[in-house]
């Protein structure tokens, strides 16, 4: 099984990071997806380009419904001769029994191998991350959506603790790490659900989840209308709170109206999926927005390409 050596890719940059933040996704799966079909099946349902996995080591993708709607999203790697899923741990059941829906007579089998990897994530303040060691058969990939969000691995469940170890780390909660990706506005399956958003509302477009030139899939021609268009009207974007944290449900509102919905939250932030033009006409007679007994202010991230409520950074 492939890996890559990243302490020798940083020793050869010269330039090593002491403070590295290291956790296990213990909300996260790995399927094996194999067959002398697989590639074309894959290729024929989600939403990124199967081919780019030349070039690249991981890619980050969904599959949605026909109407356009994510069920799932997940990281997918090629892995010898097949390709490897990194999904919610929650969903994977539901994504097996998805993909065989479509595997018809296709020649493309699917594992799950949660009981032989553990899923885990390193990431640090300047980017820069210290590895010495990685065991035998342990995947190592950046987050292909940022490079702000670190490194992802796949690490062998017997191996979990020499890594930890040999490597002098500090094993965080689950907690710090979703404090990590939601400072950056990165939402993940407990925000974007099953069957309830578009593709551009999770940003997929904009951190490198969807294909606009490789052809046909499920729910192909809805995201290529709203590409075209331009008529995302809603996004899930990053807020500070000010007041008492919101919990996850709670309603956005601008006075009295409600424009979005409040998904997740740690610490000060949360993410949030809420209606642009709602928002930004709010904003500009001088409201606030608010959820519950806390006042919210939007976060412009630098992958935004779209016009970010309130700024003028994106436009």
């Amino acid at each position: 099984m492939p890996y890559i050596d990243v302490s020798m890719r940083l020793k050869l940059n010269g330039n090593f990071m002491t403070k590295t933040s290291f956790a296990q996704l213990s909300d996260r799966a790995l399927i094996a997806v194999s067959g002398s079909e697989a590639e074309a099946f894959l290729q024929g349902l989600i939403t990124n380009d199967i081919s780019l996995l030349d070039d690249k080591v991981w890619l980050y993708a969904g599959l949605l419904t026909p109407q356009g709607k994510i069920l799932f999203e997940f990281f997918i790697a090629r892995q010898n001769n097949g390709f490897m899923l990194d999904c919610a741990l929650g969903a994977k059941d539901e994504l097996i029994k998805r993909l065989g829906f479509y595997k018809l007579r296709a020649d493309v089998s699917f594992t799950a191998l949660d009981d032989k990897y553990q899923m885990a994530a390193l990431w640090s303040q300047s980017g820069k991350i210290e590895l010495t060691f990685l065991p035998e058969g342990a995947l190592c990939f950046p987050d292909p959506r940022l490079e702000a969000a670190g490194m992802r691995l796949a690490l062998p469940v017997e191996s979990l603790e020499g890594f930890i170890e040999q490597n002098g780390l500090a094993l965080l909660d689950l907690e710090h790490y979703h404090q990590h990706r939601i400072s950056l506005g990165l939402a993940d399956s407990a925000d974007i659900g099953s069957g309830e958003h578009f593709i551009h509302e999770c940003n997929f477009d904009q951190l490198h989840g969807v294909s606009f030139s490789k052809g046909c899939y499920i729910g192909q021609e809805v995201v290529s209308r709203v590409e075209h268009r331009a008529t995302a009207r809603k996004r899930m974007l990053p807020v500070e709170i000010k007041g008492p944290p919101p919990q996850a449900g709670a309603i956005v509102k601008a006075g009295d109206k409600s424009i979005g919905e409040v998904l997740s939250q740690a610490d000060n932030r949360a993410i949030i999926l809420l209606r642009l033009d709602h928002a930004e006409a709010a904003l500009a007679q001088g409201l606030l927005l608010t959820a519950g007994d806390a006042t919210l202010h939007i976060i412009a991230p630098d992958w935004a390409k779209f016009q970010v409520p309130g700024t003028q950074e994106h436009a």
